[in-house]
């Protein structure tokens, strides 16, 4: 039951996966089995906690952090697709969440506090919404909380752009011989430069 933890942080990348199992074999030395305290212990920074940082320091600008995130994932294997995706994805999700701060019932202000925001604006907003249930609401409510808060700063135009340029990156990472690399950085550039970053809403 080891083995898709060791994926679900190194990636699917052949080369990670091999550099990262000979780390885990030295450490075990004789031991026949490798545990998941051992995984714990050499392979600590998980993966998904490393693609959240990305998308933090995307949507709050912070380019510097981002570029040294984005060439630690892509050193230990992480395909720049995989990549990709993780943005997009949180890009599509303010975007969704910033056109449900729109409604004017329920009314949603930054002002909201937690306990008001998950005992009375959240049940309003699921009710009659169960569509969208896969997308938000099996979120935890504090971080679903947060992502609204995030969300607020963006205008729909900006998230829209954005989320372009993603789709554009990943297009060229398909169809084209350049360099994954110097595609995401690009798009790291590009998204910073972009008005989706720092962005005031209207």
């Amino acid at each position: 039951k080891t083995l898709p933890v060791f994926l679900e942080r190194v990636g699917f990348h052949p080369v990670a996966a091999v550099m990262e199992a000979e780390k885990l074999a030295l450490y075990v030395a004789d031991r026949k089995t490798i545990t998941r305290d051992d995984i714990d212990a050499i392979i600590g920074r998980t993966r998904e906690e490393a693609l959240y940082e990305l998308t933090e320091s995307v949507t709050s600008g912070k380019l510097d952090q981002g570029l040294l995130i984005l060439d630690h994932l892509q050193n230990n294997g992480v395909h720049g697709l995989a990549i990709l995706a993780t943005l997009r994805n949180h890009i599509k999700k303010l975007l969704l969440v910033r056109s449900l701060q729109g409604l004017k019932s329920p009314a949603y202000t930054q002002s909201l506090s937690f306990p008001v925001f998950q005992k009375s604006y959240l049940p309003e907003l699921k009710e009659g919404r169960d569509e969208w249930s896969t997308l938000l609401w099996k979120a935890h409510p504090y971080g679903l909380f947060m992502t609204f808060r995030q969300a607020a700063q963006f205008r729909c135009e900006d998230l829209q752009d954005g989320l372009k340029e993603v789709l554009a990156a990943e297009y060229r990472m398909k169809s084209s011989s350049v360099d994954s690399r110097l595609i995401m950085d690009n798009l790291l550039f590009s998204l910073m430069r972009h008005k989706m970053v720092g962005a005031k809403p209207a």
